[in-house]
């Protein structure tokens, strides 16, 4: 808790690896929905899963600051048979709809697959607020 907590305070919030998961994700994004200070996320290897995703979505349809966000190495796109339609793809579609902060996404190494990385780019045709979007080590 220490280590979330020493960094509202501070417009770069790096928790890299530090074990949050989705419970832990969703009490951070909780906090930053209303944040009048963090402009960039890393939460880098955190073993979040589309549940996790979500929680942010929702957070950054809320957050107008917050302009980097880094998800690489998580498991956003484990789980993908269970939602075929797209579920994280759907996700940050429906994200890139309602922000107009955002302007890098990091997804990579999320075994995200074709479907939620189709949904992601025809919403980025779309929304152009977005200037640089890391879709490697996917299973595209």
């Amino acid at each position: 808790v220490e280590t979330v907590v020493d960094k509202f305070d501070r417009p770069v919030m790096i928790l890299d690896h530090v074990g949050l998961g989705d419970r832990g994700v969703r009490a951070l994004s909780e906090a930053l929905a209303i944040s009048q200070i963090v402009t960039s996320l890393s939460l880098v290897g955190n073993n979040l899963s589309a549940a996790g995703c979500y929680y942010l979505c929702e957070m950054l349809i809320h957050n107008k600051l917050i302009q980097h966000l880094d998800l690489g190495d998580n498991q956003l796109g484990r789980h993908a048979s269970v939602s075929p339609d797209g579920g994280v793809g759907l996700m940050f579609s429906q994200l890139l709809s309602r922000n107009t902060t955002l302007l890098s996404l990091s997804l990579r190494g999320n075994t995200i697959g074709d479907v939620d990385a189709t949904h992601i780019c025809r919403a980025l045709a779309e929304h152009r607020t977005v200037q640089k979007l890391d879709l490697s080590h996917n299973n595209i």
